[in-house]
């Protein structure tokens, strides 16, 4: 059974939203420096340990204890530490995987997963309808949506614009998106703003609406993505101003005050030790790494080789897979080929493996 749900595209993509890193915070282990973007923390098996053994790898989205020797992706995570077979660690990431005809009750979804309460809905006029949320803009409607592949979408004609829970006075904090806005403001009563349309798109003439303000909290996501958002928009608004801010606990605010049970007095603490972007970048230390190989480079019988191998080997999965490829080129030879313009291409991969060993 397990394996018919690897071959699916959805789990794959399931498992791409879903940092190693991310769910480890979420499953509230305390992550330590291990190895370059590696991090670990005690093992969830209870052994003795003089130090953290549990290492977290998101280079490839893994993790492996290196005392008992338990390995796995975030989802073989969650079913370990949670005490759930496979189904119920997949809906514990998304409770609507397994049903995708019908979606969970758009009330509940307000209540239950997002903790927003009647008042803040009947407020900013969210209205519950089948299948979806729709969240009234200045410019127009967008809905969130609870069931299908696609999350969000828009009204015909509406367009991108700054949404905001309340004016902003002496600062103002920018959020990842209009329901985390609101559960910002209904947990702390501060002035939440975010752009409709991501932070790729955000338009220099909303920088009109910011002038003034002495302080711009970038309250994004406690993942790359975040810090990169947040990067990417001080930019844009001026890096002098610009403070980042993150939860202590869960991937975003949601997490923070429904799934952790934080109030606004940790959310001040959060506040008060806030720092300008200019100087978490120069506290940063840069370390050049490839990004993670996503989850489809182990399609088909090269990833079925390297998940057979890889439990009985110390090898890093991509090692494995790169090493099976060039080994295939090798074996078949020049004969098959695919063109380009003129020029004939064999299977033949020239391979360079580079890390730390033993």
């Amino acid at each position: 059974m397990k394996g018919d749900w690897m071959k699916d595209s959805r789990l794959v993509n399931l498992k791409t939203r879903n940092p190693i890193m991310d769910v480890a915070r979420n499953l509230d282990f305390t992550l330590r420096g291990y190895d370059g973007n590696t991090k670990a923390a005690r093992c969830f098996n209870n052994h003795e340990d003089k130090n953290p053994s549990l290492v977290f790898m998101p280079e490839v989205n893994r993790f492996e204890c290196k005392s008992c020797g338990v390995k796995g992706d975030v989802i073989e995570l969650i079913q370990k530490v949670k005490k759930l077979d496979f189904k119920g660690a997949v809906s514990w990431l998304d409770p609507t995987y397994f049903d995708q005809s019908q979606s969970i009750d758009p009330i509940e979804y307000l209540r239950k997963q997002r903790g927003i309460n009647k008042a803040t809905q009947e407020k900013f006029k969210l209205r519950c309808e089948p299948k979806r949320i729709v969240i009234p803009l200045p410019t127009g409607e967008k809905y969130r949506w609870l069931s299908g592949n696609t999350r969000y979408s828009q009204k015909k004609g509406t367009s991108g614009c700054l949404y905001k829970t309340a004016d902003a006075g002496d600062f103002v904090i920018m959020a990842e998106g209009e329901l985390d806005a609101l559960k910002l403001w209904q947990e702390t009563g501060y002035p939440t703003w975010t752009g409709t349309a991501g932070v790729g798109a955000f338009k220099k003439e909303w920088l009109s609406d910011l002038k003034g303000i002495k302080k711009i909290y970038l309250a994004f996501d406690a993942d790359e993505a975040g810090d990169k958002a947040a990067t990417e928009l001080a930019r844009k608004i001026g890096g002098d101003k610009c403070y980042r801010l993150k939860p202590s606990k869960g991937k975003d605010w949601t997490d923070f005050f429904v799934k952790h049970g934080k109030i606004k007095d940790d959310f001040n603490e959060l506040l008060k030790k806030a720092e300008l972007i200019e100087q978490v970048q120069h506290n940063e230390v840069k370390v050049s790494w490839p990004e993670p190989l996503n989850e489809r480079a182990f399609y088909g019988i090269a990833g079925e080789f390297v998940r057979a191998i890889e439990p009985h080997s110390e090898a890093d999965p991509v090692a494995l897979l790169v090493n099976f490829l060039a080994a295939f080129g090798s074996v078949i030879g020049d004969k098959p080929n695919f063109n380009v313009e003129a020029d004939k291409h064999p299977r033949r991969l020239f391979v360079v493996l580079v890390g730390k060993t033993s």
